[in-house]
């Protein structure tokens, strides 16, 4: 019975925060006055089943989709991915670090599917590329 009500409690939160990352998109596109085609477009997806699934919540954000709307709004991926993120914040005081030490910066863990085809190969080093490009710049 804990096992079901704890996964329960995970398939709550997954829903809030996919939730709050597709009105997070939404909000941060209508800020620019872009549209969901331009955004579709920008990040080289179809409108109805690609970007505004998106924004709609049908469809959950890949990592990868999220570093390409992150450069088509021109913002930090931190703002894509963590809907309450405060880039006034970044620099937190010693004071508001957490007990348990202080946070690592430049690291993240993402996984790649290689499946032997080329393309998806080429596909995975770009996005590898970009992870590095972002690490380096601490943008995460």
């Amino acid at each position: 019975m804990a096992k079901n009500l704890n996964k329960e409690m995970v398939k709550k939160e997954t829903d809030r925060f996919n939730r709050d990352v597709s009105l997070n998109l939404k909000r941060l596109r209508e800020e620019r006055n872009f549209t969901q085609e331009y955004m579709a477009e920008c990040i080289g997806k179809d409108y109805s089943s690609g970007y505004a699934t998106l924004e709609q919540g049908k469809k959950k954000l890949s990592f990868e989709d999220a570093v390409k709307i992150s450069e088509c709004l021109n913002v930090p991926l931190m703002r894509i991915l963590n809907p309450s993120f405060d880039p006034s914040k970044e620099n937190v005081s010693e004071e508001e670090r957490p007990l348990y030490g202080k946070p690592k910066k430049s690291s993240m863990q993402i996984s790649v599917t290689l499946t032997g085809d080329f393309g998806d190969l080429q596909k995975q080093i770009r996005l590898l590329e970009k992870v590095n490009e972002i690490l380096a710049n601490d943008s995460v």
